[in-house]
C-alpha cells in the first residue's frame, strides 16, 4: 500500500495501523521526513515528486495493491497502482477516475463509537502514537489558530479547559 502524506497526522496513523496488521507500506513524504515515517512502521520511503507513480514502481514494481491518498495528490497517486488497485481518496472532489480496472473509493468521516474504542485501547497500550505539538489553555484559541495557519506543526495541538 502507498500512503502520501505520510508524515502528516491520518498519513502516520495509517503508516502505523498498517503495520500493527501486517500491511507493507510505500511513504510518500517530503525527504526530511524519512525517520519519521520509517519509524512510524513504512517499509519503502518515496519523496515527494511529480512522477509519484514511477516513483512508487521503481520500489514495487508493477504497482501496490492500494492507495490512500491523505495528501490529496490524486491521479499522480493513482497511477502507482497495479491494474485492479484500490484508490481511497478522503477528499471527495479530488477523487481520480478508476483507470486500468480499479476500485476508486472514498472514504469519508463518520462517527463510529466502536472503531474509536479500539483505537484508544491502541493508543493506551503503547501500539498507536499520538503526535502533539502542544497544550494550550482554551483562552489562546487565537494563538492556537495563528500557529496552525503558519503551518509547519509536528503534531496536533490541543485545546484544554
Amino acid at each position: 500500500m502507498s500512503i502520501t502524506g505520510a508524515a502528516g497526522g491520518v498519513g502516520g496513523l495509517l503508516l502505523e495501523l498498517a503495520a500493527l496488521r501486517g500491511v507493507r507500506t510505500v511513504a510518500v513524504a517530503d525527504p526530511r521526513d524519512e525517520e519519521l515515517v520509517r519509524g512510524l512502521g513504512a517499509d519503502w520511503f518515496v519523496p515527494r515528486t511529480d512522477r509519484l507513480g514511477a516513483a512508487v514502481r521503481a520500489v514495487v514494481p508493477g504497482g501496490v495493491d492500494a492507495v490512500v491518498d491523505a495528501a490529496v495528490v490524486g491521479v499522480a497517486a493513482h497511477e502507482a497502482l497495479r491494474g485492479g488497485g484500490t484508490f481511497v481518496a478522503l477528499v471527495a472532489p479530488f477523487a481520480p477516475p478508476p483507470l486500468r480496472a480499479t476500485r476508486v473509493v472514498v472514504q469519508e468521516v463518520c462517527a463510529d463509537g466502536a472503531r474509536l474504542a479500539e483505537l484508544s485501547a491502541l493508543v493506551d497500550s503503547g501500539q498507536l502514537s499520538l503526535r502533539l505539538a502542544d497544550r494550550l489553555p482554551l483562552a489562546e484559541v487565537a494563538a492556537a489558530h495563528e500557529r496552525l495557519a503558519a503551518g509547519g506543526l509536528r503534531g496536533r495541538l490541543v485545546l484544554v479547559p
